[in-house]
């Protein structure tokens, strides 16, 4: 809640040690390594958000938000595993699309004219 706060009120610093907290006292926590992830991804802390959403996927392979966030990542960072991992996202989450960023890097042609799985 602390940390929620925190965020919402612009205080990033504070409220990125209060989802380390809470990670302290309850490393499971998908909530808690989903807000520190999305406050590690704005301020383009792309490697450590990476080795955070990692280790919570093998925790919590079917979570859809962290594995969008990983892909989120893995796009700002220009690798090439942001694809299939999009793509397996889709698979197991249909009804969601990606983000707009995910969407525009990898899908940037119209759906007629690539070859790749599309979202729609």
């Amino acid at each position: 809640m602390a940390a929620r706060i925190a965020e919402a009120s612009g205080d990033a610093g504070t409220a990125e040690s209060a989802y380390r907290r809470v990670l302290g006292k309850y490393p499971d926590s998908s909530a808690a390594q989903a807000g520190l992830a999305h406050l590690l991804i704005a301020q383009k802390k792309y490697s450590e958000a990476e080795e955070l959403l990692q280790s919570a996927i093998k925790k919590a392979p079917e979570d859809a938000a962290l594995t969008a966030q990983l892909a989120a990542v893995m796009v700002a960072e220009d690798k090439a595993e942001a694809l299939p991992l999009l793509q397996k996202y889709h698979v197991k989450h249909p009804k969601m699309r990606p983000c707009r960023e995910c969407w525009r890097r990898c899908w940037p042609t119209p759906a007629s004219t690539r070859n790749r799985t599309s979202f729609t």
